[in-house]
């Protein structure tokens, strides 16, 4: 077993999750799969799930996979087809966001005071994809951005997010 599917099943056991699906394609890679069969598979996980949330990563991220999923995601969040999704959410995902030519510039703010050091525990899980400061996602820069994103939103803590959508 991978490394990074190690690490995810752990947190899924850890953590009680309503649901995981993984659709098994190989990272760094969605270029090499036909845009269609990704969206079929998304879309029907998501006529399953049924989301009233959807979080996207950033369109402009670095990572050429965060862009791509972006597309994919993005277009299977359609009103007439999907009319419970009632919100659309990008996330800055550190080491990637912030290297975008193109500012990422939050509008919407989650309080996460409460649940920092969850955050912080879940984030030990993924061995592999932390690493010691000064690196963009060590622990440290992960508990200065929600300070910073929580200066912005005035709480202690906060998640910060560009909101697509929002239906009430």
């Amino acid at each position: 077993m991978r490394t990074r599917d190690t690490e995810i099943k752990k947190m899924i056991d850890g953590y009680s999750l309503d649901g995981f699906y993984n659709l098994n394609l190989r990272p760094a890679g969605l270029d090499t799969y036909p845009e269609s069969d990704i969206i079929q598979k998304i879309s029907q996980i998501i006529d399953t799930v049924k989301p009233s949330i959807i979080v996207l990563p950033y369109r402009f991220d670095v990572h050429s996979d965060h862009r791509i999923a972006f597309n994919l995601c993005y277009s299977c969040t359609k009103t007439f087809r999907y009319p419970f999704i009632k919100k659309v959410l990008m996330m800055e995902i550190l080491s990637e966001t912030e290297y975008s030519l193109n500012l990422f510039q939050p509008n919407y703010f989650v309080d996460i005071s409460k649940y920092i050091k969850k955050k912080i525990e879940i984030l030990n899980i993924f061995e592999s994809e932390i690493k010691e400061h000064p690196f963009p996602r060590s622990k440290e820069a992960v508990w200065a951005n929600s300070l910073l994103r929580g200066t912005m939103a005035g709480v202690k803590h906060a998640e910060a997010f560009v909101l697509l959508k929002h239906i009430e």
